[in-house]
């Protein structure tokens, strides 16, 4: 079985190549991941901050701020429980070319259909940056 690679950047400048394939490899996307963000629970306010030399008390901020923190923290809590979104990609849309520019244990820059795609095999500790 082929090993699955999970996408870091696609750019694709627009829907017509910008040069014919002479050779690569032709690749089938059959489903996108999108992974929940991560959101901060949490944050934090100084007491007070200085901008062009007046020194502003920022207790009144941080007294509206702290209530907001804990329904922050829940909805923080609920969204990063969950699985990656998986979606199926049909149709002929979903076919491309791809020339591999670089390739190494863990990334694979490719080009193709217009298109760069930067991409980690699962796995890879390039995923949990």
């Amino acid at each position: 079985m082929a090993p699955l690679w999970n996408a870091l950047y696609l750019g694709v400048e627009n829907d017509s190549p910008m040069f014919t394939i002479l050779a690569g490899k032709s690749v089938q996307f059959k489903e996108g991941t999108l992974k929940p963000p991560e959101i901060k629970s949490s944050v934090d306010l100084p007491e007070s901050i200085d901008l062009f030399g007046q020194k502003i008390n920022l207790s009144p901020a941080r007294q509206v701020v702290n209530p907001l923190q804990d329904a922050v923290a829940g909805i923080a809590r609920s969204i990063s429980g969950q699985s990656p979104l998986k979606i199926p990609i049909p149709g002929e849309r979903a076919a491309s070319w791809l020339l591999v520019t670089y390739l190494d244990k863990d990334l694979r820059i490719s080009r193709g259909d217009g298109g760069l795609f930067v991409l980690a095999k699962e796995g890879s500790p390039l995923l949990d940056q």
